[in-house]
């Protein structure tokens, strides 16, 4: 006699009202983010993302990031920035990871063109010297419970490619969307 395995799977409805009225105008201190921690910081190589605990639980479809203070540079010759590091102000370098190093933002179903092997990217309605900077993935969130965390990665240190002349710290408060 063979054995059956049933598999339960369970989906939390989110429609996209809810998301906007998540996410619709309001400040980084509005009620709409939940922070996740405030001054979370990470460095350009050595594997040192920000690591930032989920303290609830629900589907995440935004983070939005708050610069304090720092700046990152992929080479010394490299002017940097705050979420890049290169020359050219308009590139972002940067990722937000699960604790499986798999990238939630930029979401992989986003329209995102990389221009190089170091994952390089133009991020529409931002620069990488702005001081706030929100990811969305309305698509496909991602579910998260208590104790999760997030990483937040200078692309080149998450690859491991071409980190070893990087150098700085930028530090940013760190806020959640939740559905």
């Amino acid at each position: 006699m063979k054995q059956g395995l049933a598999i339960l799977v369970m989906f939390e409805c989110v429609n996209f009202r809810q998301i906007h009225s998540v996410l619709d105008g309001g400040s980084a201190s509005d009620s709409r983010w939940k922070l996740l921690q405030k001054e979370a910081c990470y460095k350009g190589k050595n594997d040192f993302p920000a690591k930032v605990e989920i303290n609830q639980y629900g589907a995440l479809v935004a983070v939005k990031l708050v610069y304090i203070s720092g700046r990152m540079k992929c080479a010394n010759s490299f002017i940097g920035s705050y979420f890049g590091c290169f020359s050219d102000q308009t590139l972002f370098n940067l990722a937000i990871t699960d604790e499986n190093k798999i990238v939630l933002f930029p979401p992989p179903n986003h329209a995102i063109t990389y221009i190089d092997s170091s994952k390089n990217y133009r991020y529409p309605g931002y620069l990488p010297t702005d001081k706030e900077v929100v990811f969305t993935n309305y698509a496909y969130p991602t579910y998260f419970k208590s104790g999760d965390y997030i990483s937040i990665w200078n692309y080149e240190d998450l690859l491991d490619y071409g980190d070893t002349d990087n150098f700085g710290e930028v530090c940013m408060d760190v806020y959640g969307a939740f559905v």
